[in-house]
């Protein structure tokens, strides 16, 4: 049986995106180190060291726990939510009431209301 061409045309919004960023990186890096260049690689934030062993047990340890076996809620976990706050009010000096659990699932900038 022959394989049948592919029936579907790409949608221009699809069609018209830009070429993908780190892609064209990637290519750029790949050059400079034929070359013989010696490069400090500040790509997507792949690690160059394995994770510590303790990390991963903890991570398996987890990933036997049932509670973990489902999603959260579309709003995420209140606590993460609540630490992701107090970082961020820290982090940009805003009093805690600027920067709410309920409103970290979009974004804590300054001055948001």
């Amino acid at each position: 049986m022959p394989i049948q061409k592919n029936r579907y045309e790409m949608a221009k919004r699809i069609k018209d995106l830009p070429p993908y960023l780190f892609a064209r990186i990637d290519r750029m890096k790949q050059e400079a180190i034929q070359k013989g260049v010696d490069i400090i690689n500040l790509g997507v934030g792949d690690p160059d060291l394995p994770t510590p062993p303790a990390i991963v047990r903890r991570l398996q340890s987890a990933a036997g726990e049932s509670k973990n076996h489902q999603y959260p809620s579309y709003e995420g976990l209140l606590k993460f939510r609540q630490a992701v706050a107090r970082w961020k009010s820290a982090a940009l000096s805003l009093p805690n009431a600027r920067c709410l659990p309920r409103r970290v699932r979009w974004a804590c900038r300054p001055g948001a209301r």
